[in-house]
């Protein structure tokens, strides 16, 4: 085996990741360096590999020769990756440490005791000087194209997300309806901020004091989110902060001499907490329950029909089931 004399090697890695004897027959390909069972350790390598989170593997690796130390952290989105930039680490330190430590040392040719000259014509032809296996391995080793790009740990990128949602609402409009809502902003791995809108379109409410009038209502919120963002493996948990603004669009309908829509604003402050699955690393079904408090109350009356016709609730509730689109 290649690594047996050459390194002693530690690998911890989930069991998803390449093997000890995969990241071992890599190094042995790359360094491309072949030697004797007896021959002492050039180095001695940790690799340890641990999954952060969705599309996150760190490397962390460590290699000491003597009183030389050197320690790498990396991260990919595959545990492949880091494991291939590990063994291209692994191999260059090789060559290197073995150019300078040579496995085999030089003979020691002792001159003979009686030695005869001979004429020059009659000397044995001396043979051409053979490089070793060792020497034609100075040129640089081949190395994947991915293990420049990992020279440095990249930061946490920054990204964004949509999500398109569906649902039902109360407590603003009357009843419980159907209602939309699309929302995004910018996302990091622990965090998001973003902005919302929402709407509950059509929600009708009898007169209490008079059957043959009702009103129709449409709800219009726009809301601004932030959020911190736990997960496990594939699965995120955002809980978010809100602040809600708009208004209703209030419309009686019916028997009444003459109908002319008016507004209300509303305004509301809450949270919401979600799940969202990643099937991939761009899409995420998702669920999530909303709650506002209003920061005031609204009354709708007809005129010339007495008594209220439809006033807004202590508390709003919208429950949602979508797609997150992750960019």
């Amino acid at each position: 085996m290649f690594l047996a004399p050459l390194v002693e090697l530690e690998w911890d890695a989930p069991e998803s990741c390449p093997t000890s004897s995969s990241f071992e027959d890599s190094v042995s390909a790359q360094a491309d360096v072949s030697t004797e069972r007896e021959a002492p350790a050039v180095l001695k390598a940790s690799v340890v590999i641990q999954e952060l989170g969705v599309g996150q593997w760190e490397l962390s690796l460590s290699m000491e020769r003597g009183g030389e130390t050197e320690a790498r952290t990396f991260e990919a989105e595959t545990c492949e990756e880091v494991a291939e930039v590990a063994a291209t680490l692994v191999s260059l330190r090789v060559v290197e440490w073995l150019e300078r430590s040579p496995l085999v040392p030089e003979p020691d040719v002792s001159p003979p005791l009686e030695p005869t000259p001979r004429p020059p014509d009659e000397r044995e032809p001396v043979a051409p000087a053979v490089p070793s296996r060792l020497e034609s391995s100075q040129a640089e080793p081949r190395r994947p194209a991915a293990a420049d790009s990992f020279t440095q740990r990249p930061p946490v990128e920054l990204g964004g997300w949509l999500s398109i949602l569906g649902g039902v609402a109360l407590g603003v409009a009357p009843g419980v309806g159907g209602a939309v809502a699309i929302e995004g902003g910018l996302e990091a791995r622990w965090w998001r901020v973003g902005l919302a809108v929402q709407t509950t379109p059509r929600r009708f409410q009898p007169h209490p004091a008079d059957a043959g009038v009702e009103g129709r209502f449409d709800v219009v919120t726009a809301e601004a989110l932030g959020c911190v963002v736990p997960w496990a493996g594939p699965v995120e948990f955002p809980i978010c902060g809100r602040i809600a603004a708009g208004g209703v669009r209030a419309t009686a309908e019916g028997d009444v001499r003459r109908s002319e829509p008016g507004w209300g604003g509303w305004w509301g402050l809450g949270g919401s907490g979600a799940v969202a699955w990643h099937v991939t690393e761009r899409l995420a079904p998702m669920l999530s329950v909303e709650g506002l408090a209003p920061l005031r109350d609204r009354s709708f009356s007809v005129g010339g029909v007495s008594g209220v016709l439809h006033q807004t609730g202590a508390v709003a509730v919208r429950a949602w089931a979508g797609l997150e689109i992750h960019l």
